[in-house]
This record gives structure tokens, C-alpha cells and sequence, in this order.
């Protein structure tokens, strides 16, 4: 669906390796390849920000879908708490986020981060408020979508 591409994502995403893999209406799935000589910790699993940027991710952009790519929602992140649940140095990572709810300005999210078997490594939830005017289109769309 994304040739595995985050092309006009950020160039933060692309130095990661995170992928977008599906986006939805509130729901997003992002992977990373863990790299050994990227991703790592001096301990030998994979570096506490790297997860923390997996579960940011995922959350941001579960709230922010639009099918008009001409003018694409954005949004910042206001509070952010996050779970290390396992610890992990290779395969693959899947990051799902879902958006819980929220209002024409802020919007509530989780994410759930597990490895190649579906063990889950990290968790997260958080609020996001939506750009400037990114609120605005927001509202917009929702009401062409009631209408």
C-alpha cells in the first residue's frame, strides 16, 4: 500500500527505518527492522527512544489520517506516557496505534509495540492537539463526512 516508504513523513522517520505499513481512519501500523548498529543500547537491546519515537509515531498519526494528501492533518504531541514492557535486540517491530477519542483540538491515542511473534515490547498513550489549522480541516472534514 506504502512501498514501504515514509517519503514526506520527516527525515527523523527515514534515519529510524521506520516504515508505515497501513493507515486508517483513527489506526496506523508502522515497522522497523531493528539494526543492530543503529537501534541499540550499551546493554545490547534496543535504545528507550527508539520505542519511545515507535510509540510517538504510531499515537501522532493514528489521530491525524486524511484522504486528502493535499492538505494533511498534523499534530503535536502534549503528553506522552510510555511502558517498557520487554526487552529486545533484533527482528522486526510493529507499532499499532489507535486513536481513543478526543474533540475538535485535542485527541487521545494508544499504541501497542510488539516484535515478530506478537509479544508485546512497549506500550504507550498519550494526547495530541492537532496544528494550526489542521483543527480547522479537521472540523471541516469531519462535517463534510456527517453531511
Amino acid at each position: 500500500m506504502f512501498d514501504d516508504d515514509t517519503e514526506g513523513f520527516g527525515s527523523y522517520l527515514q534515519f529510524l527505518g521506520i516504515t508505515l505499513v497501513e493507515w486508517l481512519p483513527d489506526y496506523v501500523v508502522f515497522q522497523l527492522k531493528i539494526d543492530s548498529q543503529k537501534h541499540l543500547n550499551r546493554s545490547g537491546v534496543i535504545h528507550g527512544g527508539v520505542l519511545l519515537s515507535l510509540i510517538d509515531t504510531a499515537c501522532g498519526f493514528s489521530g491525524v489520517y486524511d484522504a486528502n494528501s493535499e492538505s494533511p492533518l498534523r499534530a503535536a504531541t502534549l503528553s506522552l506516557a510510555t511502558n517498557f514492557v520487554a526487552p529486545i535486540s533484533g527482528g522486526t517491530l510493529h507499532a499499532v496505534g489507535r486513536k481513543r477519542g478526543g474533540g475538535e483540538n485535542i485527541f487521545f491515542a494508544s499504541a501497542e509495540v510488539t516484535n515478530q511473534m506478537g509479544e508485546i515490547v512497549g506500550i504507550g498513550e498519550g494526547s495530541f492537539r492537532y496544528r494550526k489549522n489542521s483543527a480547522k480541516l479537521h472540523k471541516e472534514a469531519n462535517q463534510l463526512q456527517e453531511a
